[in-house]
């Protein structure tokens, strides 16, 4: 599938406030946005001076990230180093050396359709959350950029707690926690 979006947009487009209101509402109360700008953070930022890279930093507190759509692997790998219960030993010793952190998180995803990059999230996740076509925020914050040709999915990650699944109806959402647009 080939993208009509320019490409110094692909990657800066904002999630809706609606879809934001219904995860903090009733999926995570999220306080750091782990792939954002300081332009678009949904939350406090992840990067500092020190990790200009939220890649390379720990997300310590419940977290949301909607990573850039043409690169999510490192970001799905990194959410889950954090949310395995096996993370204090085989991942944290490469962010800082003796401590561990299981945060909780939810990711903001293309919906799945079979590939392999997900399959690990499927073991790992508490719950995926399957929304539908989601209009997204042109990286202005205020145009929706109409032509999402695959649903949003919701990948709720907290190595705690065993895993489930969830379908809700993206109409119902809008109508409940956003405006019509």
């Amino acid at each position: 599938m080939t993208s009509n979006t320019p490409l110094k947009e692909r990657d800066e487009w904002r999630t809706p406030q609606w879809l934001l209101k219904f995860i903090r509402s009733e999926v995570i109360n999220f306080k750091i946005d782990t792939a954002c700008t300081p332009v678009n953070a949904v939350a406090e930022p992840v990067f500092s001076k020190d990790h200009p890279d939220a890649l390379g930093a720990m997300w310590s507190q419940p977290w949301i990230c909607n990573p850039p759509y043409s690169d999510k692997g490192p970001w799905i790998d990194h959410a889950l180093n954090i949310c395995s219960p096996r993370s204090s030993i085989r991942v944290w010793h490469r962010f800082a050396a003796g401590k561990t952190c299981n945060a909780p998180g939810v990711l903001v995803l293309p919906s799945p359709n079979g590939e392999k990059l997900y399959q690990p999230l499927y073991e790992c996740a508490l719950e995926i959350v399957i929304i539908g076509r989601v209009s997204f925020l042109r990286p202005d914050g205020v145009t929706l950029a109409h032509g999402n040709r695959a649903g949003t999915s919701l990948f709720v990650c907290n190595s705690y707690i065993d895993c489930g699944r969830a379908f809700v109806y993206r109409d119902e959402l809008i109508e409940k926690y956003g405006d019509k647009c």
